[in-house]
């Protein structure tokens, strides 16, 4: 396999194209770069949605789509070549408490059906402690922290816990 089947992004905002379907946004990867034929596509691309929990969308264009659902969409188009990692781009962003939960489970649950790594960018804590095995930390392009989520929560660098206390000051805001 070449190294454009090794590595697909889930990005930010799911990048899907605007101009196509569900259906063409995700069978897009097998169509540029597989010879399978069109039902073969179909059955591939059914497959990942019902995966992503996503079924009878296939018609639907991408703004129709909830940011929820947009960011599944995007997952299932990410997984469609097999890739070795895949790389979430702030998966959570803009998505309510509710939604964001439901995509840590996706991500979990997704990690363990396929043998790929995941490599999630994130500045939300609570995704990062529900998801990762491996926890880095840049500041200024350098790592400054690395570590379990646990060996994490306790770091005593200077930037990881500003970076901590600075959150543990906004959980205290209240409603």
């Amino acid at each position: 396999m070449d190294r454009v089947h090794e590595i697909w992004d889930a990005f930010q905002d799911a990048a899907l194209f605007d101009d196509m379907n569900v259906f063409e946004n995700v069978a897009f990867p097998l169509r540029e770069h597989t010879d399978l034929n069109d039902q073969e596509i179909a059955h591939r691309v059914e497959q990942k949605l019902s995966e992503v929990g996503l079924k009878d969308i296939n018609h639907k264009m991408p703004n129709e789509l909830s940011g929820g659902m947009r960011k599944r969409v995007g997952l299932a188009r990410a997984l469609m070549l097999d890739p070795k990692i895949v790389l979430f781009d702030e998966p959570t962003t803009g998505l309510d408490p509710i939604t964001t939960n439901q995509i840590g489970e996706l991500i979990l649950n997704t990690h363990q059906r396929y043998p790929v790594t995941f490599l999630i960018i994130s500045h939300d804590l609570s995704l990062t402690y529900k998801v990762a095995d491996q926890v880095v930390m840049f500041d200024q392009g350098k790592v400054v922290e690395q570590g379990t989520t646990e060996e994490f929560k306790r770091s005593k660098q200077p930037f990881v816990r500003k970076f901590l206390d600075a959150q543990a000051n906004m959980d205290k805001i209240p409603a």
